[in-house]
């Protein structure tokens, strides 16, 4: 049994957890709210509805060391999907890992990506629209592995797209901010490691396919750089086999 007080996940990864963000004085933050206020944060869509507020303001409580923050670093690892459970983030917690995730390099102040949430009860519809079209494009998939598509986004608590919108720019290249948004992801997951909570970076078939995307709320010229999907951890994390220094450093000399 987990003690009162600590988060699920800290039965299976000792670690040191910053205390959570909690909602402010006067009950639940505004739904009418947007991130458009945050110089470089982005956009934040909730399955099409309004923007997700984000934090402005650092929280009060003091920054970890640096010792810490690289515990934090050395510690993170991924659970499949498969194994999150509930509870997932509140919108306090939501709010700051969005926050998080937008302050990544960003070459221009272009701004070149933007976040969906998929939670709640608009899970069930967003893969009710999905299923027919993995149906008709994976017909001899097997049962099992297609159940888990047709269920891909209830199965989680919340699931957070990370989408690229790069566009032409006379100084900085398309490569540059794609590399912005794949930065978001992994911002995303650090953050989500430092609340006590676990994630899988995904893309596969509804990243790719043009009519899916824009079901997931892709815009013409928009990909999706990643689909974060978070919640309680349900086993312990593993780890895997990391590649040696020698393998992937090289000293460049004269």
């Amino acid at each position: 049994m987990v003690p009162l007080g600590q988060h699920p996940s800290d039965a299976f990864a000792p670690r040191l957890v910053p205390p959570r963000l909690e909602p402010e004085k006067g009950g639940d933050f505004k739904s009418d709210d947007t991130a458009a206020g945050l110089a470089g944060a982005g956009r934040v869509d909730s399955g099409g509805a309004t923007g997700f507020p984000l934090a402005t303001t650092r929280p009060t409580d003091p920054e970890p060391s640096m010792p810490d923050a690289l515990e934090l670093l050395e510690t993170r690892r991924t659970i499949a999907a498969l194994q999150l459970a509930e509870p997932g983030p509140s919108d306090a917690e939501i709010r700051r890992l969005i926050t998080v995730a937008a302050r990544v390099p960003d070459h221009g102040k272009l701004t070149p990506w933007r976040f969906v949430l998929y939670r709640g009860a608009a899970r069930a519809a967003l893969d009710a629209r999905l299923a027919p079209l993995h149906r008709a494009k994976f017909p001899d998939m097997p049962a099992e592995k297609a159940e888990f598509e047709w269920t891909r986004f209830q199965r989680v608590p919340l699931t957070i797209g990370v989408v690229s919108r790069a566009v032409e720019h006379f100084k900085v290249p398309i490569w540059e901010q794609e590399l912005s948004a794949g930065a978001a992801c992994q911002n995303l997951l650090l953050a989500v490691h430092a609340l006590g909570y676990a994630g899988q970076w995904l893309s596969g078939w509804c990243c790719y396919d043009a009519e899916a995307a824009a079901i997931l709320g892709a815009k013409e010229g928009e990909r999706f750089a990643g689909l974060i999907a978070i919640g309680t951890p349900t086993v312990p994390p593993v780890d895997r086999p990391r590649p040696a220094f020698e393998d992937v450093v090289t000293e460049w000399s004269a």
